[in-house]
């Protein structure tokens, strides 16, 4: 089930996202899952909240589709975008920073 702005609740160590349903759960319960800020290079919460701000989501669907031009679409995109944007990404799960790029 595609995350909405009402699944977000920003806190002051970071986010916490409202998963209300999913295909291991098979109850329907849901959960809130927590994402802390990170002060690294690649914050999620920070680039969630740009993202928010940026697209002017103050309602509806997190993740949207962009059109040419920039334009950016009301409707959540779909859960084959999703999943063929999430296996074009590069793996950074090992990244580490160069030393002279970490934060003191």
């Amino acid at each position: 089930m595609e995350p909405t702005f009402d699944d977000l609740t920003l806190v002051d160590d970071g986010l916490r996202i409202t998963i209300r349903q999913s295909k291991t759960d098979q109850e329907g319960a849901g959960q809130v899952i927590a994402i802390l800020t990170d002060s690294l290079l690649f914050c999620p919460v920070t680039a969630v909240m740009q993202w928010l701000l940026i697209a002017s989501i103050e309602a509806g669907p997190i993740f949207r589709a962009v059109g040419k031009g920039g334009r950016i679409d009301k409707t959540a995109v779909s859960d084959k975008s999703l999943a063929n944007l999430s296996s074009a990404m590069p793996d950074t799960s090992a990244w580490i920073p160069p030393t002279s790029l970490l934060i003191a």
